[in-house]
């Protein structure tokens, strides 16, 4: 499965420090996977998403002496996750991601849908769980598992086999659109309205929002809570 540690999340983990410290993220088996990180006043400088898929992921934040401060566990084995483009770039791309999001609407599950195009760090994501530099898309996980792109679900359609891989998954009212996003999946930053800059008081200097991505866009908590 798939832990992603958000800049907010990271710092409600790490806490106020009078030291630098590192937000570790490890796997279920105690391996670093990578590194969070964050200055001495314990303000998040930078933040990476990693995973593996079917297993649960610990966010866990030392400080220097490797004591743990704080530990979060992330979980997707409850849902389907579709990484897509909704760019228009590549025309056969646009049309596999789109072909697949349409089977699942058919199915009126809920799905967790991941476009790198709004947001680049779910390609970091994908690429990390896959062990991969290249990956066409879309990639389909269900259930914490790997299922694959768009050959894969077509035939499992055509099958009959994934309207039971998708039995007992939530479902989604029909005719539903998200109120606050409107499907988009993301939502403007609430600390800089998008411009992905904040008013440094004490500094009184502008300085780069740690809560939005490289758009200025956030996750939509109203639909992807």
């Amino acid at each position: 499965m798939v832990a992603v540690v958000g800049p907010s999340e990271t710092r409600q983990l790490v806490g106020d420090a009078d030291v630098g410290v590192d937000a570790v993220v490890v796997d279920v088996a105690g391996v670093v996977v990578d590194v969070v990180v964050v200055d001495v006043a314990g303000v998040v400088v930078d933040a990476v998403v990693v995973g593996v898929v079917g297993a649960v992921v610990d966010a866990v934040a030392v400080d220097v002496v490797g004591v743990v401060v704080a530990a979060e566990d992330h979980r997707t084995e409850d849902r389907i996750v579709v990484y897509f483009t909704s760019l228009r770039g590549i025309r056969r791309t646009y049309e596999d991601c789109y072909a697949v999001r349409m089977i699942f609407r058919g199915f009126r599950v809920v799905v967790d849908e991941r476009d790198i195009w709004m947001d680049s760090a779910y390609k970091k994501e994908l690429l990390s769980v896959l062990g991969e530099k290249n990956v066409s898309l879309p990639q389909v996980f269900i259930r914490g598992n790997y299922v694959g792109g768009v050959d894969a679900i077509r035939q499992l359609y055509d099958v009959g086999d994934l309207a039971k891989m998708l039995k007992g998954l939530p479902i989604r009212a029909p005719g539903y659109v998200c109120e606050s996003c409107g499907d988009a999946r993301f939502v403007p930053c609430v600390n800089c309205n998008g411009s992905r800059k904040v008013y440094d008081e004490d500094e009184d200097q502008l300085k780069k929002c740690l809560e939005c991505n490289e758009n200025g866009l956030i996750r939509c908590m109203t639909c992807c809570s």
